[in-house]
């Protein structure tokens, strides 16, 4: 029980971390963010006042959704807003081409359900 417990607890951490510290970067370099939003991006919103509320807003819940996995505060609907934004994410860039950036997203959704797996066991197992 313990150890499964220690994998929770590990993987809430680094998930968390890495959504953390994602929206953490882009909210440091917030114009640089918004400017790459713009080039690639705009094409597919009609208006520019929604693609810049929505380059702005997105890293802080991006990290603040990171902030709750880590501390473990309403996981499961930290764990709801961490697909609903890589979900988002990943159609926007599929839509714009940008295959690379894939990579996280694809690593984050695969630890974004490892975890929510691991929840669910662990709620289980607190039934019984």
């Amino acid at each position: 029980m313990r150890k499964f417990r220690d994998v929770h607890f590990t993987l809430r951490i680094v998930t968390g971390s890495i959504i953390l510290l994602h929206g953490l970067l882009r909210i440091i370099f917030i114009n640089k963010h918004i400017d790459f939003v713009f080039q690639n991006f705009s094409d597919l919103v009609a208006t520019e006042t929604i693609l810049l509320v929505g380059a702005a807003l997105f890293p802080f819940i991006e990290f603040f959704t990171g902030l709750l996995i880590i501390t473990n505060v309403a996981i499961k609907r930290s764990l709801v807003a961490g697909f609903f934004i890589s979900i988002i994410m990943v159609g926007f860039i599929l839509i714009a081409g940008l295959y690379p950036r894939l990579i996280y997203h694809s690593v984050v959704f695969a630890l974004l359900f490892l975890l929510t797996d691991k929840q669910n066991k662990l709620r289980a197992r607190r039934l019984i």
